[in-house]
């Protein structure tokens, strides 16, 4: 697959925008074509169970329930031609927080095309295409019916899978940032952090598109470490911007000092997000949508680095369109690269200690730790413990 996050190709950060504990790096556009945009759809519910499986009147046993702040409607053009923003975009009304402890209620398709043709549309759940690839690694569990695991395992597979996110709304700082801060001309994008920690970054194809989502950015999910760094770690400082000023004799030359200035801080608040777009990721097709891609993608769950997935839709050129993104937290890449590492290793753990160069004891200590012990048996456990 044709991705590559390395400088986000046609993008240009600008200097961060700072409040409290969250700091905002606006990326501008350089070219934007037109013949994608994206918006938002409302939905009465914040959750809501999506359907992985079987056609959409006879629903498979197999579901996916999520918080669903909002859907997207993506509408481009086959041909190049301007699609029109009317068309697809949809206002988007902030609500109150207390609106996500209503009951699940709402069935969606994770990706539902609406409309083809030269003007085609399709449906999807921000962040969702990514985050249910993550939840399947491996959902089914060992492929031979070794005497280790538990018959629930062998029987029903690693179900039900569950991680817990953090709503944007908990993050104190954010709603402020986004209401305060200055939306660029031309800007299409954000990376996101929060404590000093890099938590993701949104990106769309138009200005208009991202004007009218940048108030949703407070509806989005991000890493439940983050909720932690938002209310405890210290404020955010300023960028530094400092001018020379030997190089200043008028307002003109001080005007190039400044812009000068921005442009080279600018380039180091984005290197702050390198365990994102410093990395090669693993990339994955999940739908075709001439001369796009939407794709979904992990940069490896390597224990003790920074690790994301997300989704992006991509043109033919390399071009990244959309991008939305989420940070790992360390127990979620632990238990990525652990069932990753035991498919790996045909689910056997003695060569799957082997590999990493451990006892079997280490490595059932490794899953207890990442709440995946439950996978033995109770005796496997015990006899390996003592």
């Amino acid at each position: 697959m044709n991705l590559d996050l390395t400088g986000l190709k046609g993008l240009q950060p600008q200097v961060a925008q700072v409040w409290g504990r969250v700091r905002l790096v606006p990326l501008v556009r350089a070219q934007v074509r037109g013949d994608l945009r994206i918006g938002l759809r409302r939905y009465a519910d914040q959750f809501g169970v999506v359907d992985v499986g079987g056609r959409p009147d006879a629903p498979s046993a197999t579901v996916y329930g999520g918080y669903i702040p909002h859907g997207m409607v993506v509408g481009w053009s086959t041909d190049g031609a301007e699609v029109a923003g009317d068309t697809v975009l949809e206002p988007y009304e902030e609500r109150h927080p207390s609106r996500a402890l209503r009951a699940c209620g709402v069935k969606h398709r994770m990706i539902k095309r609406e409309r083809r043709g030269a003007r085609s549309r399709l449906r999807l759940l921000p962040l969702h295409v990514a985050m249910e690839a993550y939840l399947g690694v491996h959902f089914g569990g060992p492929d031979f019916a070794w005497d280790v695991y538990s018959e629930r395992v062998l029987r029903h597979g690693l179900t039900p899978r569950v991680e817990w996110i953090t709503p944007g709304y908990v993050l104190p700082d954010l709603h402020s940032a986004l209401r305060l801060f200055e939306i660029h001309e031309g800007q299409c994008g954000v990376l996101i952090f929060v404590g000093g920690h890099f938590a993701g970054a949104t990106v769309v194809s138009h200005p208009a598109d991202y004007r009218r989502m940048h108030r949703a950015l407070i509806d989005d999910f991000y890493g439940k470490m983050l909720a932690w760094a938002s209310w405890y770690a210290p404020a955010a400082d300023p960028a530094p911007v400092r001018l020379d000023a030997a190089r200043v004799g008028d307002w003109n030359t001080l005007g190039v000092e400044l812009r000068a200035a921005r442009d080279a801080w600018a380039k180091v608040e984005a290197g702050f997000a390198d365990s994102l777009l410093g990395r090669p990721a693993n990339v994955e097709r999940a739908y075709r949508m001439k001369p796009f891609e939407l794709v979904r993608f992990d940069t490896g769950y390597t224990p003790g680095e920074v690790n994301h997935i997300g989704e992006a839709i991509v043109r033919d050129d390399g071009t990244v369109e959309y991008l939305k993104t989420y940070r790992l937290s360390p127990d979620q890449a632990a238990r990525g690269f652990l069932l990753k590492h035991l498919a790996a290793h045909c689910w056997q753990l003695e060569e799957a200690a082997a590999a990493r160069k451990q006892s079997v004891a280490q490595l059932i200590g490794a899953l207890e730790r990442a709440e995946l012990a439950w996978m033995l048996k109770g005796h496997i456990r015990d006899k390996y413990r003592t």
